[in-house]
């Protein structure tokens, strides 16, 4: 196969139906230099190991983390170390940092890989992908602080600054703000993120689904949050503030494909559908949103 272009590293437990959705948005994204795919399996009991299993073009590293101590369920390992098992074994120039609750828009990988490709004095460390929080979010966006830094959700690094940089923190940070952690010190060591406008990203969250849940009942954002702000506040400015940067001039419908299986879903993505065709139609969007208001609550 020739030397590996591009590591692509997910980590996922306990939600086989999102992880398979996500690999085939991958094997279809149109990826055209060699690449590997490593999923990181912190001990899931669904069936997603023994999917896992079968699937000869992943590289597979399960680590079981969830045990029980004085009767009660606790976590092991931070997300850091999960990821970091995927980065270290990473082959690639380069490393895809992805969730296993997305769906790939077509062509989104090569396209952040062009965009590395291109910089021929690699000033960028890392290029980060446009993602929206599907039936919660309309429009993409990514996460920045002050008004030019970017960060990194889901996107793609160099994987020799990485090393140099010792990989994510995973010894600060049980589960949030790491990522965000890595981006601030990619951009100390005078390196630049820039975001892939064509790189897009649907991410399947949904507060009220159960796997979500189970999967972050045992993280502490709080204390993570605490531990962040003391790492890089500043004497005269205090922690960085994260904001979100919106795209309202990129549009991408959903489509029934780009749905993990489930009935939660498919009634969500009929009811994005139909606000979709209805403001097709200026007449019947009008209609709808003139009934919606004189059923509102009034303020």
């Amino acid at each position: 196969m020739g030397s590996v272009e591009i590591s692509i590293v997910i980590g996922t437990f306990n939600r086989k139906e999102r992880l398979i959705n996500c690999i085939e948005s991958i094997r279809s994204n149109g990826i055209t230099v060699p690449y590997e795919t490593i999923v990181i399996d912190g001990g899931s009991a669904d069936g997603t190991a023994a999917w896992l299993s079968k699937q000869q073009d992943i590289l597979t590293i399960i680590h079981h983390n969830r045990g029980h101590k004085d009767g009660c369920l606790a976590m092991k390992r931070s997300w850091g170390y999960f990821m970091n098992l995927g980065f270290k074994s990473a082959e690639g120039r380069y490393i895809c940092m992805l969730s296993d609750d997305l769906y790939i828009h077509p062509d989104s990988i090569m396209n952040a890989y062009n965009l590395l490709e291109h910089d021929k004095d690699q000033a960028l460390g890392a290029c980060a992908f446009l993602f929206r929080d599907c039936f919660i979010n309309e429009e993409f966006f990514v996460y920045k602080v002050s008004e030019d830094k970017f960060l990194v959700n889901h996107g793609m690094y160099r994987r020799e600054l990485l090393a140099s940089l010792g990989w994510i923190d995973e010894v600060n940070y049980q589960f949030y703000l790491a990522d965000t952690d890595l981006s601030l010190k990619i951009w100390n060591q005078g390196y630049q993120i820039a975001v892939s406008y064509n790189s897009l990203v649907e991410h399947f969250r949904y507060d009220f689904d159960p796997k979500r849940n189970e999967n972050f009942a045992l993280s502490n954002e709080s204390q993570d949050s605490k531990r962040f702000a003391q790492i890089w506040r500043t004497a005269t400015e205090g922690a960085p503030i994260i904001t979100k940067e919106y795209f309202p001039q990129i549009t991408k419908d959903l489509k029934m494909p780009y749905m993990p299986d489930g009935w939660l879903f498919k009634v969500l993505f009929a009811k994005v559908w139909l606000k979709q065709i209805t403001k097709r139609v200026p007449l019947l969007y009008r209609l709808l949103k003139s009934i919606r208001n004189r059923f509102s609550p009034g303020c």
